[in-house]
């Protein structure tokens, strides 16, 4: 499942770019926009928080599980990133294939980018 991709891929593979982090689960008491795709977390839904330090920056965001899912696969499993993370809304962006194998719920979140597949 998407949750178990994202449950034990967790950090970036390169030690020396992160110090420390943290993922967590949450039931959401109140909206949170998602880091990975910009769309609102509504409150009641289960989503992701990430915790850590990066390059001497702590930084805390929320995110969708199954986009946070997706941008681990992404990063991990297809770019094998050592060095530098991708967010998901920034690989989209620059390439809207990496939504094809991609949840529905995923690929709902990124109108314009599935706009853009259909036109070409």
């Amino acid at each position: 499942s998407l949750t178990a991709i994202w449950a034990t891929n967790c950090k970036p593979r390169s030690e020396e770019a992160m110090s420390f982090s943290r993922e967590t689960t949450h039931t959401a008491k109140k909206p949170h926009r998602c880091e990975c795709c910009g769309k609102t977390i509504e409150a009641g839904s289960r989503y992701v928080r990430w915790a850590g330090l990066t390059d001497g920056d702590f930084a805390s965001v929320a995110m969708h599980e199954d986009c946070r899912a997706w941008e681990v696969f992404l990063n991990q499993e297809l770019y094998q990133r050592d060095d530098e993370w991708m967010i998901l809304h920034e690989v989209v962006a620059n390439d809207p294939t990496m939504l094809d194998g991609a949840p529905d719920a995923v690929r709902a979140r990124f109108p314009k980018a599935l706009e853009s597949l259909t036109a070409n």
